[in-house]
């Protein structure tokens, strides 16, 4: 009887962190089988869990999303074929939007691989200033977004101008893409440039739309 207790006791407290890391939007039933069949047949659970599951995804696959392209340039000493323009839309776009995701409080599933390639942008551009002979100045840009996210995460930038800039995200997203596909085009040539890095980026993005559509409450 001890064993089946002890038994009981487990089962019932892995159902409770199956149950925590459900969506609120679903139900949470007594059984293993009655909870899968929720998650399965209710369209709202769903998607709500697909959502969650596919944020979680993403921040675990950010952490490695850009390895390819600094070992790229790194290996090769050069940043030839890499857009600085690009890098530097890029990073801003990924700062506002991540303090604008803190200061909403917005689940971390919708936030968290912005932090990673944010990191990992940081690291980029050290590398491509180092390769064209201004690592001084990489290191003050580098310098410059940090003090920047830590003016955007804090209350002394208004919540308004975090607003207004997410709401061209779509521009600031095209204008930190052309630049790099016409310096490839000039160059007739990708250089250092990753392409398991840009096409890792590009689902990553297809993803996001989903769970930022699921995730983030509408204005």
């Amino acid at each position: 009887s001890d064993g089946m207790a002890a038994n009981a006791s487990a089962h019932a407290l892995v159902l409770e962190r199956v149950h925590q890391l459900m969506p609120p939007a679903c139900e949470k039933p007594d059984s293993f089988l009655a909870t899968l069949h929720a998650v399965l047949f209710s369209a709202i659970c769903f998607k709500a869990s697909l959502s969650k599951a596919l944020g979680l995804g993403m921040v675990l696959f950010a952490t490695v999303i850009k390895v390819p392209q600094v070992l790229k340039v790194a290996r090769s000493k050069s940043a030839e074929g890499l857009s600085l323009t690009a890098m530097l839309v890029e990073q801003f776009g990924y700062i506002y939007n991540l303090a604008t995701h803190y200061r909403e409080a917005y689940p971390i599933t919708t936030y968290g691989d912005f932090i990673a390639i944010m990191l990992q942008n940081m690291v980029l551009l050290v590398l491509a200033y180092k390769y064209r002979g201004q690592a001084s100045k990489g290191v003050v840009v580098v310098v410059g977004f940090s003090v920047m996210l830590a003016w955007m995460c804090s209350d002394w930038c208004p919540i308004e101008l975090l607003r207004y800039l997410t709401a061209f995200n779509a521009l600031v997203s095209l204008a930190s893409r052309v630049p790099q596909i016409y310096a490839n085009f000039k160059a007739q040539s990708t250089g250092a440039l990753s392409v398991v890095t840009t096409a890792g980026m590009a689902l990553g993005s297809c993803a996001r739309v989903f769970t930022t559509y699921m995730d983030i409450p509408s204005r």
